[in-house]
């Protein structure tokens, strides 16, 4: 992995001025924005053998430069923007493939009446405790007494209670 040279910065730039037109307040002034590259640069150089050798993500290598510029009153907050930008897009569409992948497993003939937040959940936990095993799962949530406390309570249906109230209001509003 390299560091992010000038002319990368530069086209992440353009790019996110030219789709991003609407948004005020993105003046950037590039000069500024070299100075800020140069000490992210420096940073990083310091920084990237340490990171590789222990795997550091990404979003926390970033994280890391952050607190190293801001502990000596750097601000970078011009190329800041445009590391959240980077970030926020994902390299890649695993992760969604998987979402629908799971939906439609979930999702079949004989099993269509799930309701959108059930099928969320089912995707959430599917997703969160894919490594676990039942056995670890299980000892997961012995060491969790408030979400076991939950699980066992009704709490969980108080979003349907509220809907059918809603429903059976509506009912007899109209009669």
């Amino acid at each position: 992995i390299n560091c992010p040279t000038w002319n990368d910065i530069q086209k992440s730039l353009k790019f996110i001025l030219q789709n991003n037109k609407k948004q005020t307040g993105w003046n950037v002034d590039e000069d500024i924005l070299f100075d800020k590259y140069n000490h992210v640069n420096n940073v990083i150089n310091e920084n990237l053998e340490e990171w590789q050798n222990n795997n550091v993500r990404v979003e926390e290598r970033w994280c890391a430069i952050y607190k190293i510029l801001n502990s000596k009153s750097i601000s970078i907050n011009n190329l800041w923007f445009i590391v959240e930008y980077s970030l926020a897009i994902p390299g890649k569409n695993a992760a969604i493939e998987r979402v629908f992948s799971i939906s439609n497993m979930l999702w079949t003939d004989e099993k269509n009446r799930f309701l959108v937040p059930t099928i969320k959940s089912i995707i959430i936990l599917k997703n969160h405790f894919k490594n676990y095993s039942c056995n670890d799962f299980y000892d997961f949530l012995l060491t969790q007494p408030k979400l076991l406390n939950a699980i066992s309570s009704s709490q969980k249906y108080n979003n349907s209670t509220i809907h059918n109230k809603e429903h059976d209001e509506q009912s007899t509003s109209t009669q």
